[in-house]
């Protein structure tokens, strides 16, 4: 885009060649006429800027400016034409319009537009002619284009004057008028009114006076929208209760009730909203069945919506031991089921399952096995059952690996005192399945000796005479077939 100092370097580039001709020709005027010059043909304001109040906004529209620099224009606002305009919009060409929502409602707004280069370089702003428009107050209902209930929050915003009214219908034969201020905002309760259906249009009427002269009027709108939404808790294809959990989507409910079919519904009882919902029972028929649920809202008007619910067959249901580990060493099994159910139950044999007790449905559980009593390698069997089906057994399998070797431990006596006869006790740990513990035994300083038990096993200790305290050190070692395990400990005994 050529600028001013564009149209001063051509002049003074033609000045420069006049001087190397002679003074006696005349230079030849330049033939660029750049129409962003204020001192230029059109004034420097070829956009014809127009402002108008659509649909709560200032509708802003220019004319292009036919130059082949030109990248975009820059929107400018004031609530005055002699004050400094600041920037509110940008747009790319050939853009040549935008909206401005953010402006001051009944009172004179002026915007201006300028061209722009992808450099930088603009046209004078300063030499553009504004724009200049009176907008309506502001009136809104609520922050949305629907309403859901009738009772809504107006928001009034004026710049000027200092009463308002609003009413249902441009004559303003009733309604609602109040004081205001000078550059405030209200809010103020509203009900819509009642309503035959969804999609009614309700519209409500603003004016604000100065001194006894009533502005224009502003307008705003909003569908009624009241449209409630059935839906099935969790899985959406089948159920495993005969009360499913049920999502009542929407707001504005007032009351609700459910039956098998919308013909039933006028004979079942209204109840209170309530989100999640398990209170309706469906039929002990193993088949698809329908619930059918009206809602009430505050316009008047009741809407319907159905959810078809299908019973689980539970013909696959599957679960997985530690999370399908080939092996454990724990001696418990956690277990992690996939099952349309609302019962379950596990066991080590399936004579065990047969005679178990149901407990309630939980994606994760947990089983206690036998450890060594058996076989290594663990089955376990589980069965699922919902309010209509009862699943087949199905298993899993892994291998137990006891979790620790071979191991024996002394608990610490309490207050050795010498002299005394004291009974020390300890633990012992089979390391395997294949061989269990033969022998413990214990030392007190006076060679091995044989404890009493295994697993708990306790010796008395005939403690020697001290004169001051002194530390002994005593052990224990348990056999398992032909290994051996050893602990020691020392005790501090006191004279």
């Amino acid at each position: 885009m050529k600028t001013r100092r564009t149209i001063l370097a051509a002049w003074l580039m033609l000045a420069f060649t006049g001087m190397l001709i002679g003074c006696e020709e005349k230079p030849v005027a330049p033939a660029f006429d750049n129409p962003l010059d204020p001192a230029g043909p059109g004034g420097g304001d070829p956009f014809a800027l127009e402002a108008a109040y659509v649909g709560g906004a200032v509708v802003l529209s220019w004319e292009s400016v036919d130059l082949e620099s030109v990248s975009g224009y820059e929107v400018f606002h004031s609530l005055s034409p002699n004050a400094d305009f600041l920037q509110i919009a940008t747009t790319e060409s050939p853009l040549t319009t935008c909206f401005h929502s953010d402006y001051a409602p009944n009172t004179d707004n002026y915007y201006k537009v300028r061209a722009v280069d992808p450099f930088g370089n603009s046209s004078a702003i300063s030499h553009i002619v504004a724009a200049r428009i009176l907008p309506p107050p502001l009136l809104a209902i609520g922050d949305t284009s629907f309403a859901v209930s009738r009772n809504v929050t107006l928001t009034v915003r004026t710049a000027i004057g200092d009463q308002a009214r609003i009413d249902t219908t441009d004559a303003f034969t009733g309604g609602l008028s109040f004081p205001v201020e000078p550059d405030s905002t209200y809010l103020v309760d509203w009900d819509l009114g009642p309503a035959d259906s969804a999609g009614v249009v309700k519209r409500l009427y603003l004016q604000v006076a100065t001194a006894g002269v009533w502005s224009e009027t502003s307008v705003d709108s909003v569908d009624v929208a009241f449209e409630p939404s059935l839906l099935l808790d969790g899985n959406p294809a089948t159920i495993a209760l005969r009360n499913p959990v049920m999502r009542v989507l929407g707001d504005g409910i007032e009351q609700m009730r459910f039956a098998a079919s919308a013909e039933d519904l006028a004979a079942a009882a209204w109840i209170d909203p309530a989100d999640p919902y398990d209170g309706y029972e469906l039929s002990a028929v193993a088949e698809p069945q329908w619930i059918f649920g009206e809602f009430s809202s505050d316009f008047g008007f009741t809407a319907i919506d159905s959810v078809e619910a299908v019973p689980d067959s539970l013909s696959a249901p599957t679960f997985m031991i530690s999370g399908g580990d080939e092996a454990t060493s724990s001696y418990t099994l956690e277990i992690v089921s996939d099952a349309t159910a609302s019962r379950m139950r596990f066991a080590e044999t399936v004579e065990q399952l047969a005679v178990s007790s149901w407990e309630d449905y939980a994606a994760a559980t947990s089983l206690d096995h036998g450890a060594c009593a058996g076989d290594r390698t663990k089955i376990v069997y589980g069965q699922f059952a919902n309010d209509w089906f009862t699943s087949a057994v199905v298993s899993d399998t892994i291998l137990w690996i006891p979790p620790q070797p071979l191991q024996v431990d002394i608990e610490p006596p309490a207050d050795v005192v010498g002299g005394a006869d004291v009974t020390v006790a300890g633990t012992a740990i089979a390391g395997t399945c294949d061989a269990g513990l033969d022998l413990v035994e214990v030392d007190f300083g006076d060679g091995w000796t044989a404890a009493s038990g295994l697993e708990s096993w306790s010796a008395v200790w005939a403690v020697p005479a001290v004169t001051e305290t002194q530390d002994i050190v005593i052990r224990a070692r348990v056999t398992a077939g032909a290994v051996t395990a050893e602990d020691s400990l020392t005790v501090s005994v006191s004279p």
